[in-house]
């Protein structure tokens, strides 16, 4: 009996790591899980929904990181997803940024790369995560000072990723990682965003007048942050999701 109750005690004692919905988080303006059917509801507190582009069409896949579907994002439909800045909430950061998104690459070929998250002004970027016609990761901003940081890993196609890019203006850094793995970083990069009244685009580089460069692959799980997260964060991400629904080592990407 008594050590019944020793064993009742030890396990009272006993401190789990708590996993917190990422999509709650209070730094989180924006929150894309790529479930929907037509638009794509936002799950952070701003509501940040995105429409896609006028006559276009972004079918659900099956193939997903979490969840039951990604969206299929065709470069030669060039089609995207976009929220005006008028309408969005929370999304006009100028200081700390981050920027998550899984992918499962078809065709890197695009001259002007292949966009995750985009923030532009006519003509001009605030900020844009993509990869790269180089094929590698590749993350940029304008502000007081001008800087981007790309990767060293080529991407190749139809594999999965796990993307990240992080600027932190205490430490003066742009950073991507790949698959929770460090990929490039670059100091003296500043501490500022411009901030030019831009909408949102996900899946192509649109300055909602002219110009535009789309996406060839799937899309899931786009988290957009007003803090900059470290690799920590990001691990956890990767194994459980924005959602924390996931156990830790889940298998990646199920292909239905």
């Amino acid at each position: 009996m008594g050590r019944l109750l020793l064993a009742i005690l030890l396990l009272s004692l006993w401190v789990f790591p708590a996993q917190a919905n990422w999509c709650d988080n209070v730094n989180c303006q924006a929150c894309w899980l790529m479930e929907g059917n037509d638009t794509e509801a936002d799950e952070s507190q701003n509501s940040n929904t995105l429409t896609v582009s006028a006559g276009d069409t972004i079918p659900r896949s099956t193939t997903r990181s979490f969840g039951d579907y990604s969206r299929d994002f065709e470069e030669d439909d060039e089609d995207y997803m976009y929220i005006t800045d008028g309408d969005q909430v929370g999304l006009d950061m100028v200081g700390d940024l981050s920027i998550v998104v899984w992918t499962k690459t078809e065709a890197i070929t695009d001259a002007g790369g292949d966009k995750f998250v985009m923030r532009w002004d006519t003509g001009k970027k605030d900020f844009g995560f993509i990869i790269h016609n180089t094929e590698k990761l590749f993350f940029e901003k304008n502000g007081t000072v001008d800087k981007s940081v790309s990767g060293d890993t080529v991407l190749e196609d139809n594999t999965e990723y796990h993307c990240a890019a992080v600027f932190n203006t205490t430490a003066g850094t742009m950073t991507v990682y790949l698959n929770g793995v460090q990929d490039g970083t670059v100091g003296s990069a500043g501490s500022d965003i411009d901030y030019n009244n831009a909408g949102i685009t996900v899946g192509a580089s649109v300055d909602f007048i002219a110009n535009q460069w789309g996406f060839d692959g799937l899309i899931d799980e786009v988290g957009v942050f007003d803090i900059a997260i470290d690799s920590t964060d990001i691990s956890d991400m990767i194994d459980n999701g924005l959602l924390q629904v996931a156990a830790a080592g889940q298998i990646i990407f199920v292909n239905q």
